[in-house]
C-alpha cells in the first residue's frame, strides 16, 4: 500500500511458501502499485530481489528494469535486512524507483 496525494494505491501479488517467495511477492506488489501512478508509457519489471552480504552487513537488493519508449534502464535498490523481509523488499523496490517515477 502506497499513498499519492493522500490517496491509497494498492499493489497486489501472489504469495508462496518460502521466505524468498514472500520477498518476491512483496517486491511485485510494490511494482504493481507503482505502475498505477507511473506515466502510461512506463513499464516496470522486477529482475531480481535477494538478500546480499557486503562489508559485514546484510541487505536486501532489488533490481528493476524500467522501460519508457525505446529507453531501457536497470535500477538498483537496497534496504538493510531486518526481521521483516516483506517490508524490506518493498523498501528496496521503492529505493530503486524513487528517482525516476514521475519524472519525464
Amino acid at each position: 500500500r502506497l499513498e499519492r496525494d493522500g490517496e491509497p494505491v494498492i499493489g497486489r501479488a501472489g504469495n508462496g511458501p518460502t521466505l524468498m517467495d514472500e520477498m518476491r511477492s512483496a517486491a511485485v506488489a510494490s511494482l504493481d502499485a507503482l505502475r498505477q501512478i507511473a506515466p502510461a508509457d512506463t513499464v516496470l519489471t522486477l529482475q531480481q530481489v535477494a538478500p546480499v552480504a557486503a562489508l559485514g552487513q546484510s541487505f536486501l537488493l532489488a533490481v528493476v528494469e524500467l522501460r519508457r519508449g525505446r529507453q531501457l534502464r536497470t535500477l538498483l535498490g537496497v534496504c538493510p535486512l531486518s526481521l521483516n523481509v516483506v517490508r524490506d523488499a518493498a523498501l528496496a523496490v521503492l529505493d530503486a524507483t524513487n528517482r525516476v517515477i514521475g519524472t519525464t
